[in-house]
């Protein structure tokens, strides 16, 4: 089944600043080490995105595996990203496919686990509408999984706590110069 996966974007995110990095220390250096602006500006940036997404799904894989303690590794294919024309509204995703069973796998795991009362009050918040946001679906629509949202609520609730344990605390797990080369 298809499923979006909001990761957090690329648009001023911890994912830009990681991928920023590695192209201007590593990628976009002559021989003597100096910055050439110009390869800079002709950087292949949406395929750079693309393959860090693979990595980062690849590595979230094996994280949500351990964090919920998962039988088994479920399979997050990357399908593409979904970049916005503007970013005042809204963020990259990713659009990927997961089975029925790895997704209802995830979802049985995460409500037994220590995470579910964060998850729910996470999934209330989300889906409270307040000035500005009108939420597509009312929280009792959500926890019932209509149009098979309940997914994709966990996997971005899954995706923040994986960016600010792993990401931004510091490990690395994605090896952001492997990823995009």
């Amino acid at each position: 089944m298809e499923t979006i996966i909001n990761f957090g974007g690329f648009y001023h995110s911890i994912h830009s600043q990681l991928i920023d990095n590695e192209v201007e220390n590593f990628i976009c250096r002559d021989n003597e080490g100096n910055f050439d602006q110009e390869m800079y500006d002709e950087y292949n940036w949406k395929e750079a995105h693309e393959k860090y997404c693979i990595a980062y799904l690849d590595k979230f894989e094996d994280w949500l595996t351990d964090e919920l303690n998962l039988k088994e590794t479920p399979k997050i294919e990357f399908k593409e990203l979904i970049s916005p024309r503007f970013y005042n509204y809204t963020t990259d995703k990713t659009k990927a496919v997961i089975s029925e069973e790895n997704s209802q796998e995830i979802k049985r795991a995460l409500l037994l686990s220590d995470y579910a009362a964060e998850f729910a009050q996470y999934v209330a918040e989300r889906t409270t509408s307040g000035p500005g946001y009108t939420s597509f679906f009312t929280y009792k629509e959500a926890l019932q999984n209509k149009d098979g949202i309940l997914i994709e609520y966990i996997l971005e609730f899954m995706a923040e706590l994986y960016n600010s344990e792993q990401l931004i605390g510091g490990i690395h797990e994605v090896n952001v110069y492997e990823a995009i080369m």
